[in-house]
């Protein structure tokens, strides 16, 4: 939601790195986000910044740029060296991403990385550990992972395992030991996500908060029925279909897969 109110986070004297690419940079990318900031911070692709060494931020940019190649293909340089135009503008500087939650993120390298801002806070959403659980299978569905079903998920102890560590009792945990301010969102206290952030979480953004409100604006990000996938997905594992989730001859067979459910076996 930063972008629909980046003139009011302006006026706040915020700024995104986002907001430094041009619209034809961003069409060329197909899912443009922070995603694409964070995944430079992946543990293989900062290991070169050691804990507790104070770096100049050129110095610390310099270092993660260096080495992000070898964390993902989704990590974009130029979004790191947009944040360092910020913070050379003196702006106070936004990020928002789903991936820093994940366990491989380098949290130091992080803070090395934000050394410019003298002030850094953590915002963290609380969802209900089960109800979370069902959101981020979803996610990962949409986005063509093959996984097993969701019940075989809650009874491996690995898996579960994991699920923990992208959770938010642990992701706190780990911000905390490396950030002074750490601020929990819980999601079921705030019938308005985006206000609740703005408006309580986020430091010095009165305008942006004022404008939030006035537009009643509701962020939401609602969950598809994903049964088609799942019935398509066990095919796949059993070796009836051999393409990719990604494939362009998967969706077509999960268009298939609808249709003999709905029009031919009227399910």
């Amino acid at each position: 939601s930063s972008g629909m109110y980046y003139a009011q986070l302006v006026e706040d004297n915020y700024d995104t790195p986002l907001a430094h690419y041009s619209q034809k940079q961003k069409q060329r990318l197909k899912r443009f986000n922070h995603v694409q900031f964070g995944t430079c911070f992946f543990s293989q692709s900062s290991s070169a910044l050691k804990p507790h060494e104070k770096k100049s931020k050129t110095e610390s940019v310099t270092t993660v740029l260096k080495f992000n190649n070898a964390a993902s293909k989704q990590c974009k340089p130029k979004l790191l060296a947009a944040g360092l135009e910020i913070a050379n503008q003196t702006k106070s500087i936004l990020i928002s991403a789903e991936v820093f939650d994940r366990p491989d993120i380098d949290i130091q390298a992080l803070s090395d990385y934000l050394q410019p801002w003298q002030s850094v806070t953590i915002v963290i959403n609380y969802r209900r550990f089960y109800d979370w659980i069902i959101s981020y299978n979803n996610e990962l569905y949409k986005g063509g992972t093959i996984i097993e079903s969701l019940y075989d998920e809650l009874n491996s102890e690995r898996k579960m395992q994991e699920y923990e560590m992208s959770h938010t009792y642990e992701v706190m945990h780990r911000y905390k030991q490396v950030f002074d301010n750490v601020t929990i969102v819980n999601m079921h206290d705030t019938k308005n996500l985006t206000e609740g952030f703005y408006c309580d979480a986020m430091p010095d953004a009165k305008t942006t908060c004022e404008n939030v409100k006035k537009s009643n604006d509701v962020t939401s990000n609602p969950s598809k029925h994903l049964e088609y996938m799942v019935l398509l997905n066990e095919a796949k594992r059993r070796g009836y279909i051999k393409r990719t989730p990604k494939s362009k001859e998967y969706k077509v067979a999960l268009e298939k897969v609808q249709k003999h459910q709905e029009e031919t076996l009227k399910l």
